[in-house]
């Protein structure tokens, strides 16, 4: 498996690969976004595209979605969204965004996801440091 990056001129391409990954991948997103939302966010280069490719089978497994976020001090490489068919071998492209984000002046990877990926991504050496509850009012 590699991790393919989508510039927003072959979204098009690409987009069929992927629509269904956002969707599932949007349940978890607690009503914060639409498809279109993520779609025109990757055409105006605020999310960067990375199709998860399975070279043996010929075909896309998955996505991430990442954006650069700049913090007064430092800045990182944001994991937006992970959706695919096998998270164990998708994690295993970790490197590669790390060595992305390093190439952009990153000083870090972030991740916010659901609980079920402290687990996965402990054992890929992330630390946690926030819980992020919420109260709907």
């Amino acid at each position: 498996m590699r991790l393919i990056p989508i510039h927003p001129d072959n979204l098009k391409k690409a987009w069929n690969d992927v629509e269904g990954y956002i969707t599932r991948g949007l349940e978890y997103a607690d009503g914060k976004y639409t498809l279109s939302d993520v779609k025109q966010m990757i055409l105006d280069q605020g999310l960067i595209l990375w199709v998860v490719y399975n070279d043996e089978e010929k075909k896309a497994q998955g996505c991430v979605l990442t954006e650069i976020f700049d913090y007064p001090q430092s800045r990182c490489l944001m994991i937006f969204l992970v959706s695919g068919d096998n998270f164990d071998k998708i994690v295993t492209l970790l490197p590669d965004l790390m060595e992305y984000g390093k190439g952009r002046g990153c000083a870090r990877l972030e991740f916010y996801g659901r609980p079920g990926w402290e687990k996965v991504l402990k054992a890929q050496n992330f630390e946690k440091i926030h819980t992020v509850m919420r109260l709907k009012i």
